[in-house]
Parts: C-alpha cells; sequence; structure tokens
C-alpha cells in the first residue's frame, strides 16, 4: 500500500509522545524516528517517484547532515528533514 509523506508525518507525530517518554536525549529520539520509518512496510513517495522505507531513511540521513547545525531537536529533524523538499 502506498503511503504519502503526510501520513508518514501524522503517523510520527501520533508516535512522539511515546518516543519522548523513551527518548532522554535529541539524538535518541531522531534515531527511534529513523529506526520507524526503516521498520515501515510503506512505499514513500518523493518527487512523485516510489522509494523504500530503506531509501526514505537514506535520504532523511543525507538531510539531517545537511542541516545537523540547525538540528537540536526531534522537532526541528522533523520540520527539516521530513518535511522539505531541498536535496
Amino acid at each position: 500500500m502506498i503511503k504519502s509523506l503526510s501520513t508518514l508525518l501524522t503517523i510520527i507525530s501520533l508516535s512522539m509522545s511515546s518516543i519522548l517518554a523513551q527518548a532522554d536525549t535529541p539524538i535518541n529520539e531522531i534515531n527511534h524516528l529513523m529506526e520507524f520509518v526503516s521498520a515501515s512496510e510503506c512505499t514513500f513517495i518523493r518527487n512523485d517517484s516510489e522509494h523504500t522505507s530503506q531509501e526514505a531513511v537514506e535520504h532523511m540521513e543525507k538531510k539531517y547532515k545537511y542541516f545537523s547545525n540547525k538540528i537540536d531537536s526531534a522537532e526541528d529533524f522533523i520540520r527539516l528533514s521530513a518535511t522539505k523538499s531541498t536535496l
């Protein structure tokens, strides 16, 4: 089943409360989000092309590295690495 980025963001947002309870640092929260996406069976759409969950994670990792000096929280990571098309 094909899921859009907005569906992913909804899932991430719903899981934030449990993430925050489990994670004590922003990097732990971000790692948990990456693991969550990686374990997903969703197909991710980027620029009208389908991608596997692993490809989605690889792309988010590139964006995380690119924006690392601007990311201080999981919310920053979502805003900059999971919702914008900049690379």
